[in-house]
């Protein structure tokens, strides 16, 4: 009865066992089919997500488009605007500039006519003191050729003579020119010998610059007297009727005979410096 009892029990066990395995094992199938379920409606929503935003990403950078293409044509028509009320300011400006510049131009011509006859008139002017000038000029060479012929009389080729210079003739208003060596000279005044010859500047107030521009003459004349061979002796002199004292020692100190009038005569001062010909 007891051995009944335990193997009832058993069986009891196994067909309890096998009903709970059944169970579990039904329970395992639903829970992977609720699984499987679980995952495609995840995986359809996950899709339907994907597209939505896909959509919502799409819709956006169209948007985001939009908006910069209107900015940009905001910009642009705006650039434009600015361009254009530049390049109307600058054509006003320019206007303005052109029509001052006019102005100045026209202002400009009217003091230069002006001035053109300002100078016409002062030109006229100096043609008439040319002129005037001209006149006492000839007057001015009159009278030099009145100074030299008194003071350069034949009793001057005297004095010379008495101090060992020999002269013989006097030549009036000499030209030299030798432009290959330089020389290009006019003499009022040349006393000529065989053996020396004496080379006078005649003003009628001598300065010291004139006694300068006399020697430079000199100078230019010695060089002739080389290049052609002339072998006379070259003296410089210089004549006038009104000449300081300062002058006189200048032209004396350079090497420069001195001619002086003195009544109706002329007095003749040696350079300081002379040593008479042997």
């Amino acid at each position: 009865m007891r051995d009944h009892a335990t193997r009832l029990r058993r069986k009891t066990k196994q067909a309890t066992f096998y009903k709970v395995w059944k169970t579990l094992d039904r329970l395992a199938e639903q829970a992977e089919e609720q699984r499987k379920e679980t995952d495609k409606r995840l995986a359809a929503q996950a899709e339907a997500l994907r597209k939505e935003a896909a959509e919502q990403a799409a819709a956006l950078r169209k948007e985001t488009e939009e908006r910069l293409a209107a900015h940009a044509e905001a910009l642009r028509k705006e650039a434009a605007a600015h361009a254009e009320a530049l390049r109307k300011e600058a054509a006003a400006h320019a206007e303005a500039l052109r029509k001052e510049t006019e102005e100045q131009r026209k202002e400009i011509d009217k003091r230069l006519a002006a001035q053109a006859e300002a100078l016409r008139k002062e030109i006229a002017e100096v043609e008439k003191q040319h002129k005037e000038t001209e006149k006492a000029i000839g007057r001015l060479g009159n009278r030099i050729g009145e100074i030299a012929e008194r003071l350069l009389t034949p009793g001057l080729i005297c004095k010379f003579k008495k101090i060992g210079i020999k002269l013989k003739r006097i030549r009036w208003n000499h030209r030299i020119e030798a432009p290959d060596i330089g020389v290009m000279v006019e003499i009022d005044t040349m006393l000529e010998g065989d053996r020396d010859v004496v080379v006078v500047e005649v003003k009628v107030q001598l300065s010291i610059d004139d006694v300068k521009y006399h020697l430079r003459r000199m100078e230019k004349l010695q060089r002739f007297a080389t290049a052609t061979n002339d072998t006379r002796k070259l003296y410089g002199a210089v004549a006038s009727t009104v000449m300081n004292d300062n002058v006189k020692k200048f032209a004396r100190a350079h090497g420069l005979f001195v001619i002086e009038p003195a009544g109706y005569d002329v007095t003749l001062t040696k350079p300081f410096h002379f040593a008479p010909p042997a």
